[in-house]
């Protein structure tokens, strides 16, 4: 879920053990709803912003010292999700002009480099997380000619650019939300009657 802001900030603790806090609020220059969505060890801040009177999504890497790099996956819509330690951005984008699914996942490089790619027999890949080793987890939903058609499954994306899919038994839908740098994840699914929620 996308929650709009028309500015976005950075809070740096200054020390443990005190309160005493820096705030600084920063926009795209030019954008408007600039949309903070994660940060790295490092500080490097990845989100999103739409250009002025247009549907146009993009995305956006702010660096410690405050200058700001834009993006987007081939012209379209684009929605970074994560970022890691080395500075590499993952998330999703929509190939129509309106920004609805289906959606397909990036990886962008830290030299400005993106590649773009699906699960396996997916109609819809959604890119959620990144760590330190290039992994990146997510979750998709399988087309209609799939041999299990149309359902919600999670997936790992490889360093070397390979994807294994992943669901918990008698799922409804599973939606992956964290990965560590052993290649745990976390997330949520719910049961078949979609009305509850499970970790």
């Amino acid at each position: 879920m996308k929650y709009f802001l028309p500015v976005c900030i950075v809070t740096v603790l200054l020390s443990l053990g005190s309160k005493a806090q820096t705030v600084i609020p920063f926009d795209v220059p030019g954008g408007v709803d600039t949309q903070a969505i994660a940060i790295s060890d490092l500080g490097q801040v990845t989100g999103d912003y739409q250009i002025p009177n247009t549907t146009k999504v993009r995305g956006f890497l702010r660096n410690p010292t405050g200058s700001i790099v834009t993006f987007d996956v081939a012209g379209m819509n684009t929605y970074p999700a994560a970022i890691n330690i080395w500075g590499q951005i993952t998330g999703l984008y929509a190939t129509n002009a309106a920004g609805t699914p289906p959606f397909h996942s990036f990886l962008r490089q830290p030299n400005g480099d993106i590649i773009t790619f699906d699960a396996p027999d997916a109609w819809d890949t959604e890119a959620t997380a990144i760590n330190a080793k290039g992994e990146i987890v997510g979750w998709m939903q399988s087309n209609l000619s799939a041999s299990n058609p149309n359902t919600f499954q999670g997936f790992l994306r490889h360093a070397n650019g390979s994807i294994t899919t992943f669901e918990v038994n008698d799922a409804f839908t599973i939606l992956p939300s964290a990965i560590d740098a052993r290649g745990r994840v976390i997330g949520y699914w719910t049961d078949p009657s979609a009305s509850r929620g499970r970790g």
